[in-house]
């Protein structure tokens, strides 16, 4: 999409205010000359900050090491649950069909499946809270990383389509100048 009118208001702002910085002490004919020159690849900015921008990895596609561990991690504790369940879905129905010598072997007085099943179950409560704090660490550190790198790229196309055409007209009058006091010595 084209950018909006705001948008473009907004960077003629900030191309303004750059040109007011740089030519308080000039006289009108430089400070116009300034002026144009800030705007002479205007046309060209919009375009070259959308493909720059367009071109810029965020890294976003990428997944922490930690989501493939967290992830191995969840498929143990879903198996985990899952084969405690249905063990102890079978020790009540060995109950139910009054199945002798059906041994369930116990830890402290509790039966093992039941200790698994919990146990699997408080993990994965534990786990996913771990994991929203991680993920907001993670979010928090992409996004300044996704930041500077989009300021990189936008610091790189105003550079040169705006300000080296500034910088350039500021040498021209400093060399006038030099030429002018030279001229009168």
């Amino acid at each position: 999409p084209g950018a909006t009118q705001v948008q473009r208001a907004r960077v003629d702002s900030e191309v303004r205010a750059l040109v007011e910085d740089v030519t308080q002490e000039l006289a009108h004919p430089w400070s116009a000359a300034v002026r144009r020159a800030s705007v002479s690849r205007f046309d060209d900015l919009n375009d070259h900050l959308d493909r720059e921008l367009a071109r810029t990895d965020l890294g976003a596609d990428r997944l922490p090491v930690w989501a493939g561990l967290v992830r191995i991690l969840q498929w143990l504790l879903i198996l985990t649950a899952i084969g405690s369940a249905v063990w102890m879905g079978l020790i009540v129905a060995s109950d139910y069909f009054q199945i002798p010598d059906l041994r369930v072997p116990d830890w402290q007085g509790y039966p093992v499946p039941l200790l698994l099943l919990v146990g699997a179950v408080a993990l994965g409560i534990l786990l996913a809270l771990l994991c929203r704090v991680l993920v907001s660490m993670t979010a928090r550190r992409r996004a300044r990383s996704a930041d500077r790198r989009l300021r990189g790229a936008i610091s790189e196309v105003t550079q040169q389509l705006v300000v080296t055409p500034v910088e350039a007209e500021l040498s021209a009058y400093a060399e006038a100048r030099q030429g002018l006091v030279a001229a009168l010595k």
